[in-house]
């Protein structure tokens, strides 16, 4: 492990040729609630915010609240904070994509967003027509880089075909590693790790034992070696938020150390995901941990009664085509006092719809599935 670690990323323009050193850390801003901490995170350094034009709180656009801060407080230093944001699966048509570029454009209050993304693929609308109203803003200099959100290896290589893809966007954590196995890592491409301390509550007592240790070892927090650790890869940056100052600048501070090659080795065997196959019918499906509105039927799923963009039909006629699942599905199994899944001893809490996907395509074949032990 080198003694030190770059904690920038150099991305390319396809177009102009010239470099970008992006920060490794950055700050995520989706899901979160009124006390974003974006101006304390360009304080200290965390000058890659990411949002999407779907994210709110209660009524206003995530994206307005960032175009307010960087436009009134760093308007003059604007060229050192990299903004990334995302299209909608339902808006891919190609007049659609334009539109809610523009659209992110006013709320951000900028002439351009650094990083623009795909924030889910949609097999109801022709990747290639997507990517060419994707070139067209590049062209135009509404977009400096095309990326890609949660896409599956052969997608990311059918995209290529059509655009420059520079950037790539995963959930990656201790408990989510698919990107290790499915391809995506080894692609090399600068890939933004979002949600990586989101399952820290989910840890067992070994991890969290061991993950104290080294904390212990390094007089670092948890999340500090978390971090260090998911930015073991060179191309890999990541996007924690909190609404915690501490914990903020924690953040921010992740790389200031080096996880030695036997403790980096060790997090990665004690962190190695079990991945389990279920039976479908063994899963209750109740609600979800984030409060989403989720199918809780076939019936339901078949209809798309809440409007998903991809739906679940669409997306079964995917996965039984390609073969391609982007990430097992999560569950919990747990004891249950009031003997509610004494049929169904799991209880869905993550990727509903590709539950659903998954009994459209499959049926009742066992389904990848994410464990969580109940206490």
């Amino acid at each position: 492990m080198p003694k030190s670690m770059h904690k920038t990323i150099s991305v390319i323009h396809p177009l102009t040729k010239q470099y970008d050193p992006i920060p490794r850390i950055g700050q995520g801003t989706g899901l979160t609630n009124k006390s974003l901490l974006i101006e304390e995170g360009i304080h200290h350094g965390m000058t890659l915010i990411d949002t999407a034009e779907n994210y709110k709180i209660e009524d206003e656009y995530v994206e307005s609240i960032v175009g307010n801060i960087v436009n009134e407080k760093y308007y003059k230093t604007k060229t050192s904070i990299y903004l990334a944001s995302k299209v909608s699966p339902e808006h891919l048509s190609y007049h659609d994509v334009i539109k809610s570029c523009d659209k992110t454009l006013t709320r951000l209050k900028q002439s351009y967003v650094d990083i623009y993304f795909i924030h889910w693929s949609n097999p109801e609308i022709p990747l290639e027509e997507t990517l060419r109203a994707m070139n067209t803003l590049q062209q135009q200099g509404k977009i400096h880089y095309i990326g890609l959100c949660n896409f599956t290896l052969s997608q990311l290589r059918q995209a290529q075909l059509y655009a420059n893809i520079s950037v790539l966007q995963y959930e990656y954590s201790p408990l989510e590693r698919t990107i290790e196995t499915n391809g995506i890592l080894g692609t090399g491409i600068p890939l933004i790790a979002y949600s990586p301390l989101v399952h820290v509550h989910h840890y067992s007592l070994k991890q969290k034992m061991v993950l104290q240790q080294l904390a212990t070892k390094y007089h670092k927090s948890l999340s500090q070696i978390i971090l260090n650790w998911i930015l073991r890869f060179p191309h890999l940056l990541t996007i924690p938020k909190t609404n915690n100052k501490d914990h903020l600048l924690e953040n921010s501070t992740a790389m200031d150390f080096c996880l030695e090659n036997e403790d980096l080795a060790t997090l990665s065997t004690v962190f190695h995901p079990q991945i389990q196959y279920i039976h479908p019918e063994q899963i209750a499906v109740i609600k979800n941990e984030s409060g989403q509105k989720i199918y809780t039927s076939m019936e339901q799923a078949m209809a798309n009664h809440w409007g998903y963009s991809p739906s679940p039909v669409s997306l079964a006629h995917e996965i039984s085509s390609s073969g391609e699942f982007l990430k097992p599905i999560r569950v919990i199994r747990q004891d249950d006092p009031e003997n509610i899944r004494a049929v169904k001893p799991y209880h869905l809490i993550g990727g509903s719809l590709f539950y659903w996907a998954w009994r459209i395509a499959f049926g009742n074949k066992p389904i990848p599935s994410y464990v969580r032990p109940s206490s």
